[in-house]
């Protein structure tokens, strides 16, 4: 404990009080060490499984809905309808960022159903209108208003508070959706 403390302190600064820190993550290792090993097994309790079917459904509905393979041929897709590859995929984070807002604070107004139903039905009529006119922003701002982030609201209630760690580092789509917009615009 003593290198840990020695380590914060030559990282936060020799005039820096470390002590609430120190102890935040003393608490917090304590907390994942009670945890691991039959937290994991939790999740298959018969209480849990109606719960971690949906959210898993949702989850990978999500993944083959088609937003990384927008993402990532983004930079064609608007230099085919004769637009900039940067400026398109700069406007397609601008609306990603803007719809998955507004699906967070919408979702608790009109609920999970409805959200999902509508950013379902938008992202099929995105992709028809994508596939006739290279329109991109209204699939992914679609997919983005309820599809996109609800899952893992539904995820993170629907489990033991324990275990939401585990549950939300399940996502990998932060990698991807960042790497994408770095490939396909950010050049």
């Amino acid at each position: 404990m003593k290198e840990f403390e020695a380590s914060l302190q030559s990282l936060r600064g020799l005039n820096v009080d470390i002590s609430q820190e120190a102890a935040e993550i003393k608490d917090y290792t304590n907390f994942l060490q009670q945890i691991s090993g039959d937290a994991i097994m939790n999740l298959f309790q018969r209480k849990y499984i109606h719960s971690l079917i949906v959210g898993v459904g949702l989850i990978v509905f999500q993944r083959f809905g088609g937003v990384y393979v927008f993402l990532f041929y983004a930079g064609t897709i608007f230099e085919s309808a004769g637009f900039s590859s940067r400026i398109g995929s700069i406007t397609a984070a601008i609306v990603q960022i803007i719809t998955t807002t507004l699906g967070a604070v919408l979702v608790d107004v009109s609920g999970r159903r409805l959200m999902l139903l509508i950013s379902t039905v938008g992202a099929c009529l995105g992709c028809i209108i994508t596939a006739l006119a290279f329109v991109f922003e209204v699939y992914l701002g679609f997919l983005q208003l309820g599809v996109g982030g609800i899952p893992w609201i539904i995820m993170s209630e629907a489990q033991l508070e324990a275990l939401r760690f585990l549950l939300v580092g399940l996502d990998p789509g932060l990698c991807p959706t960042l790497s994408t917009l770095y490939l396909t615009g950010a050049q």
